[in-house]
């Protein structure tokens, strides 16, 4: 019996139409016959999706979207989670990155285009104060493309710990952000992969894996169209 390759998004009904087509990307590049694509989408409010997908209501519906990502372990009953964001788009077999082996790390995942450190970050947001500018050397991971050992994101309280990290966060720019809580929170506990993993778009496009447009989007400016 074929194991699964789970990935999840986790999004309003606003995203929905630019989920369905990262998944449709997926779809188009997977070669492997090893594994079958499990396709989860956790909503924030209720849509329908196609039968193909498995939709979950968020446990956590009145956090920000973007704090209810750090649920997403919690909320799955699976050992191991691709998670995307909905403007990413997959142009290789998806299988590479389900089969890279974190060791004992919690997450894999690819440092920010724009603030490749904590001090770089905490710089644009303004945030002179611990837990945050006492790690400004330290490298700084971007959130949309995250392969997720969920045992031991559970094991180690990485969904609490991220919590105490965002209310840290109120009243400042990064209120409703994910990252700085995601990257304390995970401080020694991630994979540092390729940035073809989770790659911007810019002047020195080169063969990627997963392009990531970081919300570099508007309803005139459909970024899946550039493929």
């Amino acid at each position: 019996m074929k194991q699964d390759i789970n990935i999840c998004y986790l999004i309003s009904s606003d995203y929905l139409q630019l989920t369905l087509t990262s998944i449709d990307y997926i779809k188009r590049f997977y070669k492997s016959n090893k594994y079958n694509l499990r396709f989860i989408i956790i909503g924030t409010d209720i849509f329908s999706v196609p039968r193909d997908i498995l939709y979950i209501q968020s446990k956590c519906p009145e956090l920000p979207l973007m704090h209810q990502r750090s649920h997403i372990p919690d909320m799955l009953d699976i050992n191991r989670v691709i998670f995307l964001d909905s403007d990413t788009v997959t142009t290789t077999c998806i299988s590479k990155l389900w089969e890279i082996e974190l060791s004992n790390n919690i997450i894999a995942g690819v440092i920010h285009y724009y603030y490749p450190t904590f001090e770089s970050m905490y710089k644009f947001y303004d945030l002179d104060f611990t837990p945050f500018n006492n790690r400004k050397d330290s490298l700084f991971f971007n959130g949309g493309v995250m392969l997720i050992d969920c045992n031991k994101w559970k094991e180690n309280g990485i969904t609490h710990k991220c919590m105490e990290l965002f209310n840290l966060c109120k009243g400042t720019g990064a209120e409703n952000r994910n990252e700085l809580g995601l990257n304390v929170a995970l401080m020694n506990n991630w994979k540092q992969l390729d940035e073809r993993w989770n790659y911007y778009p810019r002047d020195d496009y080169k063969k990627t894996y997963i392009s990531h447009y970081y919300g570099d989007y508007s309803h005139e400016k459909h970024r899946h169209n550039v493929f």
